[in-house]
């Protein structure tokens, strides 16, 4: 390699002009060869220093004589006694073979060398001086002539190469044992084997006015193998570079011209600048030299033209920096060194600095690119410690790599190659446009600022700060990386498919993944703002990866928590793309909002708070346990669903898995009102709550409709283990225009239905709710019968008998109603029996007119009606026994006499506030006979047989048959005529009507035994008023009448208990008969006689009340209220058949209030 400059100018030494030639060795011209050894040195005797190691005899001493002849004083010191300053000599030669350079003495070489000293290290061959070898090799790449190398041993007689031929023509030398430099960096092999090596003045960059000689052989100098006409040059060419390094030379580049034009290099001009301007005044110059900066800086100026700069350009003053301003129009200018020097770099608008090759400006404190920074030909990536300015960079396909970002760079990096921040803070505020990667190591800061992007590059690896607060929105391709991003209040935009990022994106701001991009974040951000998935996105968090302080997440492509080690946290989740769980947990904090996409996997998902609703099919089957907030489904969701204390569950949807609220925790089925669908069971705590919105009497979505849960699947139950009921018939909050609903009595409002069953829990007691209508009330029904069980809300009367009472239930139905109420009352206190419980149902089931018919027809009025007929048989007996005794009023023989009496009648009792109506039909056959007769005295008995036939209009029927008998008999006195009776009957009451609740089951019947008894007297006297015969008459009578207690039977809950009967009552009647002339019928051929009379009745017998018991449930039922006064009539006929004997018929009647009677009757009498 030969040195970088070229030329410098004549020297002269000892006071003369010595002819000139040129060192190839140096590059510089020297004095010529042909003088002899004095001239060479010159007669200006220099002070040399010999280090000696006393490692070989007269080492020391031979060279000491070569130098002396040479005019020179040397000085032999030990390696022990080592100065810290060698300023004072002007060549050192250094004779330690296999000794270390300790750090101190590398130092004290260098300053020396960087004053324009000469030096001399020995070595030696690889088997003897590795140790110094090795540190040689270290000192001279600190010296920047490295890398050098040492290895081999190549011992005999070497070439000598003519350059070293500086004061004889001695060709070769021999070594005894000598070691090879396999490489000299920036030096010179000086023998054909390299056994030693020079480093002329300017091959050092850290000291260029420096040279050193190095001989791997220690020999060379020791008695035996001395090789003094070799020594001789040695010592000569270490003269010449000394004078290049400190001798007068030409200008520097300063500051005395505008400029120094670059032609004159080597000649008048010397390659070190001190503030001046070189200027380039020649087409496609290339420069060789190797350029020194002093502090005052330096200026290579190019127009339009372009220059190569081979060599390099290093301080002139090692530490102290020195700057290189790059300028020209149109210039370029191609820097292919290593170059070391440390101040700024300069690169004005409109010029271009090239790197090329190995071409380096590592050290240069900054770069400031106004122009055009182009390494696009450098063989390596460039490296700048940090950019400023407003220019480009050309990247080419090559990186630029910024070691100590200081710096704002406003203009634009180009190419396919890519940009590195190996530490400092680096601002780019420009639109880049280079594409390769982006590298920010750990340490180093890039800030985009402004309108700075970096959009184009492939990727971004962020291992230190990526700062992005001072643009309005930052777009990347690819994020990597471990380090942070710093957003402030800016908008990321992740475009590319690679995205996979370590670290944390801190700020306001936010994330946003363009359609169609991948990012996968597993560091824990902390940035505030939404983070936006587009279209076809997706989304990762990996590891340890959260984005839980995002104010949302709207996402429209996919967000795939499934790498997630301890799941994913979010404030909120809108949009209509896909989440995917994997076995992860998703929590979000504010909810989900209107969420309109799916998520699918068997993780979970944990509502924090806010308003989540689903209203699309989720596919995930884990659990969804809602911590607060409200979570609506309105579509299928797959898993189950557990609401916590102060959460609600919503929706119209249907729920796969099971649903368990806790205490505190809703479940409000539908949207308000709507149908919610489960396919599992549900479950709620004590202290949670039901709720159910009423607008309309069927279940369905919206307004007009009503809540309802459906639990389906055989095994799917509903346990509501006391949980509140909160029904609203008011301020529903779903409705979109509220109509008012006042539900009536008897609306049904199915609000569970469960396949499985709701088991025998209850819903804690009932709160009415506001919007009833009065006298109204809601009241829980469980049918938990088999089959579909269901819970219903029937709307009934606040008490059924106050209802009835409302409507004019009559008597009988309002004690039905009563007994009723208090079945309900032990139902809802859960102490009714499952009969009471049936039938406080069933009977809530009925509405209008269907609920007021069988309150009547439970009550069994046809036992009242019963009770009621049941003196009737009785009172026809007395009825007939009179009629006889009528007849019998004309003196006779004493003879027997009997007779018979049928008849045949009704009598109706009209509905009134007591009782519905009945009718009873009855027929009696009566036969007596007058057993002994003095004059109109007799004595007699008779018996009847009689049924009846009884029918209430509440629709059931029964009947009474009677088998009586009495004595009685007549006695006149004065004109008065006495008569008495005394009877006594028993028979049969049988009843038979349809369980009113259900008209297919087994009728309901009833077979008591009765017995009634009776007495009566009255007296008559007859008048006879123009041929007719008037009888005033009264009679007064009493009767009891009894029945057994019995039951009606059978399992129906409808079946009445029937208490026993016994009614006593009497009877108080006068009036009027009229018969015709003929008054015996046994003797004329016909006789009449009519009629009438008033009475009252008293006592219980006339409105007997029929104890029951319904349930268990006492009550009682009786007949139509009739009045005790009332008016009788009858009238008769006698047609004798033959004397002592005739035939009779009549009609007779009795009318009162609410009760009428008729009959018609027919008989004989025979005396015998």
């Amino acid at each position: 390699m030969t040195l970088d400059v070229l030329s410098f100018r004549l020297t002269r030494m000892a006071g003369r002009l010595v002819s000139i030639a040129t060192c190839a060795l140096t590059g510089r011209r020297i004095i010529g060869a042909a003088v002899g050894l004095g001239l060479a040195f010159g007669a200006q005797a220099a002070d040399v220093l010999i280090i000696n190691y006393n490692l070989v005899p007269t080492t020391d001493t031979n060279l000491q004589t070569r130098l002396q002849l040479a005019g020179n004083t040397a000085t032999i010191i030990s390696s022990g006694a080592l100065p810290t300053d060698l300023s004072m000599y002007s060549q050192v030669w250094d004779l330690g073979a296999n000794a270390a350079i300790s750090s101190g003495y590398a130092n004290t070489i260098t300053s020396y060398l960087q004053g324009g000293g000469t030096m001399f290290m020995m070595g030696e061959n690889s088997g003897y001086g590795a140790l110094r070898n090795a540190a040689l090799s270290t000192l001279l790449g600190t010296l920047g002539g490295g890398p050098v190398t040492t290895g081999g041993y190549s011992p005999g007689t070497q070439a000598i190469i003519p350059e070293l031929l500086t004061v004889n023509n001695t060709s070769s030398v021999t070594f005894n044992a000598v070691g090879k430099f396999t490489n000299v960096g920036s030096g010179l092999c000086i023998t054909i084997e390299c056994g030693a090596a020079a480093w002329g003045a300017g091959t050092l960059s850290n000291a260029m006015r420096g040279s050193i000689v190095s001989v791997l052989d220690v020999n060379f100098l020791d008695s035996d193998n001395f090789q003094p006409l070799f020594t001789d040059n040695l010592i000569g060419y270490l003269v010449q570079q000394g004078q290049i390094g400190n001798g007068p030379s030409a200008t520097d580049i300063g500051t005395g011209a505008a400029s120094y034009d670059a032609s004159n290099l080597g000649t008048t001009l010397n390659p070190v600048f001190h503030g001046g301007t070189l200027n380039i005044d020649a087409p496609n110059m290339t420069l060789a030299q190797n350029f020194a900066i002093g502090t005052e800086g330096g200026t290579i100026q190019a127009v339009a033209t372009n220059v190569t700069v081979t060599g390099t350009i290093a301080d002139d003053v090692a530490g102290t920096p020195g700057a290189l301003t790059v300028t020209g129009a149109g210039g370029r200018v191609t820097l292919q060194g290593v170059n070391t020097y440390t101040g700024a770099t300069t690169v004005a608008p409109g010029t271009t600095l090239a790197l090329s090759g190995a071409g380096s400006i590592a050290t240069s404190s900054t770069v400031v690119a106004d122009g055009t920074l182009d390494v696009s030909a450098a063989s390596a990536p460039a490296a700048v410690q940090s950019l400023g300015g407003s220019g480009r960079v050309e990247l080419g396909a090559n990186s630029l790599v910024i070691q100590h970002g200081a710096n704002t760079f406003g203009g634009v990096v180009a190419g396919t190659g890519g940009v590195a921040v190996a530490g400092g803070t680096q601002t780019f505020t420009g639109a880049n446009l280079y594409f390769g990667a982006t590298q920010v190591a750990s340490g180093g800061t890039l800030v985009l600022s402004g309108t700075g992007t970096i959009a184009a590059s492939s990727s971004v690896t962020v291992d230190g700060t990526l700062d992005v607060s001072g643009t309005s929105g930052a777009a990347l391709q690819n994020l990597h990386g471990t380090g942070a991003v710093q957003l402030g209040a800016q908008t990321l935009l992740l475009q590319g498919t690679q995205s996979a990022f370590a670290g944390t994106v801190a700020g306001t701001g936010g994330v946003r993944l363009a359609p169609a991009s991948t990012a996968v974040l597993s560091g824990s951000s902390a940035y505030t703002g939404a983070t936006t998935i587009g279209s076809g996105a997706t989304l990762a968090l990996s590891g340890a990866g959260s984005i839980a302080a995002s104010s949302g997440v709207t996402n429209a492509g996919t967000l795939d928590i499934s790498g997630s080690t301890a799941g994913v946290t979010l404030a909120g989740l809108t949009g209509n793309g896909q989440v995917v769980l994997g076995s992860s947990t998703l929590t979000l904090s504010q909810g989900l909002g209107g969420f309109g996409g799916s998520i699918s996997g068997a993780g979970n998902v944990v509502l924090g708070g806010g308003s989540t609703t689903y209203g699309t099919d989720q596919a995930y089957t884990g659990t969804t346990t809602v911590h607060g907030g409200v979570l609506s489904v309105n579509a299928l969701l797959a898993g189950a669903v557990n609401v916590a204390s102060g959460a609600e569950l919503h929706g119209s949807g249907r729920i796969a898995g099971p649903i368990t609220v806790a205490a505190g925790g809703r479940l409000a089925p539908g949207n308000s009102p709507g149908v919610m669908t489960t396919n599992s069971t549900v479950t709620l705590s004590a202290g949670s709550t039901f709720d159910v919105d009423v607008n309309g009497a069927t279940a369905g979505n919206d307004a007009g409709f009503h809540d309802q849960l459906v639990v389906t699947g055989s095994t799917s139950q509903f346990v509501a283990n006391g949980a509140t009921l909160d029904v609203h018939l008011t301020d529903i909050a779903g409705l979109g225009a509220y109509t008012a609903y006042v539900p009536k009595v008897g609306d049904t409002y199915r609000i569970v239905v469960a396949e499985g069953g709701i088991g025998s829990t209850r819903f804690a007691a009932l709160d009415q709710p506001d919007g009833l209508a009065a006298g109204t009330r809601l009241r829980l029904v469980y049918n938990t019968g088999t089959g579909l069980q269901t819970i219903d809300l029937k709307v009934v009367p606040t008490s059924l008998a106050a209802y009835g009472a409302s409507v004019r239930y009559n008597r009988n139905a309002l004690a039905v109603a009563t007994s009723i109420d208090r079945m309900l009352a032990a139902d809802d206190a859960g102490t009714a029996t499952a009969a009471q419980s049936a039938m406080g149902n069933a009977v809530l089931a009925l509405d209008g007119a269907a609920l007021d018919a069988t309150l009547v027809a439970l009550s069994g009025e046809i036992h009242g009606a019963l009770a009621a007929a049941q003196p009737l048989s009785g009172q026809q007996l007395q009825g007939a026994v009179a009629k006889h005794l009528s007849m019998s009023t004309t003196e006779g023989e004493a003879r027997l006499t009997g007779w018979a009496d049928y008849s045949t009648g009704e009598t109706r009792w009209s509905a009134d506030a007591v009782s519905s109506g009945a009718r009873a039909t009855h027929n009696a056959l009566t036969v007596g006979v007058d057993v002994w007769q003095s004059g109109v005295s007799r004595v007699g008995v008779a018996a009847a047989s009689t049924s009846t036939q009884v029918g209430s209009s509440a629709g059931s029927s029964g009947k009474l048959e009677d088998t009586l008998a009495v004595v009685y008999g007549q006695h006149g006195v004065a004109g008065f005529i006495g008569d008495a009776q005394l009877g006594y009957g028993t028979g049969h009451s049988r009843s038979n009507r349809a369980d009113p609740l259900d008209a297919q089951a087994e009728r309901l019947t009833t077979n008591l035994s009765t017995r009634q008894q009776f007495a009566a007297v009255g007296v008559r006297k007859a008048f006879d008023v123009a041929g007719t015969a008037l009888e005033p008459f009264a009679r007064f009578g009493v009767q009891q009448v009894k029945r057994d207690a019995g039951s009606e039977g059978g399992a129906s809950p409808s079946a009445l208990s029937i208490g026993e009967l016994s009614a006593t009552g009497n009877r108080l009647t006068a009036g009027l008969s009229v018969t015709g002339s003929e008054k015996n019928p046994m003797v004329s051929a016909y006789t009449f006689r009519g009629t009438v009379a008033v009475g009252r009745d008293g006592g219980d017998l006339l409105n007997p009340v029929v104890a029951t018991t319904l349930n268990g449930m006492a009550g009682s039922v009786q007949a139509p209220d009739v009045g005790r006064g009332f008016v009788a009539a009858n009238v008769f006929a006698t047609r004798q058949i033959v004397p002592g004997a005739y035939a009779f018929a009549g009609l007779s009647g009795e009318a009162r209030s609410n009760r009428v009677q008729k009959a018609v009757s027919v008989g004989a009498a025979i005396e015998f």
